[in-house]
């Protein structure tokens, strides 16, 4: 089978509380809303298990996990499905108490990601990070948002992002050789940049997640992207992400 993705991003839920100028939720309507039903996050799971996936767990795509009621149980079931993976919570931290830090500690969270945005109230985060053990601080990587590169999202943001960069990149990107999203419904898409799908390569519902990954479809995509031939894909040929080049 193909190599397996390195990292998998599920999409947990719809809701953030930021409204960040360098985000495309600050100017544009989300494709899906709501939440993500159980029953699929532990179809998810299960398909996973089936790939011996042992890759990064994250819970987001454009939206805060720290919203989602069922953030903790979810902790729990990737635990209890894919025991060798890692899970890293990336949140812009204005939700996360000690409390909450120390429950999904608790859980099996193995890394926290928190970045500090523009006029973020942080107080309770850093409070915490001073009450909690050394230990349990080495998890934790805090950013602010000029730590973060910046990309246009896809096209979606104009003027953000390395303006001396001119899309479309004849770069090679392997964002979809390493990492997969799955959205609230059960779509698969190729790239985190893809803010409005548009390049879905299946539904978990309707098609097992590794016969999505090792599909003609989806190996062409990761192929033409390799190559640097961005200019072949609407998401690709307006994006300015240089990060993730040979």
């Amino acid at each position: 089978m193909k190599a397996l993705p390195l990292a998998v991003e599920i999409e947990i839920n719809d809701a953030c509380n930021r409204t960040c100028a360098y985000c495309p939720n600050d100017e544009h309507e989300r494709i899906e809303k709501g939440a993500m039903e159980r029953d699929l996050f532990i179809l998810l799971m299960t398909q996973l298990q089936d790939m011996g996936f042992r890759g990064r767990i994250s819970y987001h795509f454009y939206n805060e996990p720290l919203f989602s009621k069922d953030l903790e149980d979810y902790v729990v079931l990737t635990k209890e499905y894919l025991p060798e993976c890692r899970i890293d919570l990336f949140t812009n931290g204005t939700l996360l108490n000690q409390q909450r830090l120390e429950s999904l500690i608790r859980c099996g969270v193995d890394k926290f990601t928190v970045t500090r945005h523009v006029n973020a109230d942080l107080r309770d985060f850093e409070a915490a990070l001073l009450a909690i053990s050394p230990e349990n601080r080495e998890r934790i990587r805090y950013l602010t948002y000029k730590q973060v590169p910046l990309t246009n999202r896809g096209g979606t943001l104009a003027g953000v992002g390395p303006r001396s960069l001119k899309p479309p990149l004849k770069l090679p990107c392997f964002i979809p050789e390493c990492t997969l999203v799955v959205t609230l419904k059960g779509n698969v898409i190729p790239c985190y940049e893809d803010y409005f799908q548009k390049h879905v390569m299946g539904n978990i519902r309707e098609k097992h997640i590794r016969d999505i990954w090792t599909s003609a479809q989806y190996v062409y995509f990761r192929n033409q992207l390799k190559k640097g031939e961005r200019a072949a894909f609407s998401v690709c040929q307006d994006c300015n992400n240089s990060m993730v080049i040979a």
